[in-house]
């Protein structure tokens, strides 16, 4: 009978981790975005490119493929087509997504990016989401989303956050970042604080 039981919770957990939805995990057992800047290129900027990186915080490699990045504005308007992801991010690495250059283009470059876009992000506030397939159009308190893999509402204003929205806006020398390695309450405003940009590739 211990065997048997044993057997069948087993069988229950199996089933349950199939069917568990892709979404933003506070357990720490999925990617994460972990840091966002859209100021590159302004005056002042440490960067000439805005940037979006992802963490993976579990043991193993986490593939990427079936995944898109979207930028919107903080009232939630399209920032350009989502970009489809390619890759992996390894075990307790990152993955660097370089965004449109800024018009001070001596700033210094990014490290090598693992994907690129045109998104020209706003310093201040905006939008970046993880998706699990090829879009998304929810707003509001989007945590616990089966499209979304995460979600950061940068700023002020924002129609469209996990949780609650970041709290003041970034500028042009800091970006958003996750307070800790791959922590995930679900909370923009708990899980992200402004610093200095630490753009980190594969």
């Amino acid at each position: 009978r211990p065997r048997l039981a044993s057997a069948l919770g087993l069988a229950v957990v199996a089933a349950v981790l199939q069917l568990a939805p892709a979404t933003a995990n506070p357990a720490g057992t999925g990617l994460v975005i972990s840091e966002v800047f859209g100021g590159g290129g302004n005056s002042g900027a440490p960067y000439k490119s805005d940037f979006i990186e992802l963490y993976n915080p579990t043991g193993s490699a986490i593939p990427v493929a079936g995944l898109t990045v979207q930028y919107r504005s903080a009232s939630g308007s399209s920032g350009g087509a989502p970009v489809a992801l390619t890759g992996s991010v390894p075990s307790h690495g990152h993955y660097l997504i370089k965004a449109a250059d800024g018009a001070n283009t001596a700033a210094p470059a990014l490290p090598t990016p693992d994907a690129t876009t045109t998104f020209s992000m706003s310093a201040g506030a905006g939008q970046v989401l993880l998706i699990n397939g090829a879009s998304f159009t929810g707003t509001g308190n989007v945590a616990g989303n089966t499209n979304l893999v995460d979600m950061v509402g940068y700023g002020t204003g924002n129609n469209t956050f996990e949780g609650a929205t970041m709290g003041a806006n970034l500028s042009n020398t800091t970006s958003a970042n996750r307070t800790a390695a791959g922590a995930d309450t679900d909370n923009n405003n708990a899980d992200f604080s402004s610093a200095a940009p630490t753009p980190e590739n594969t």
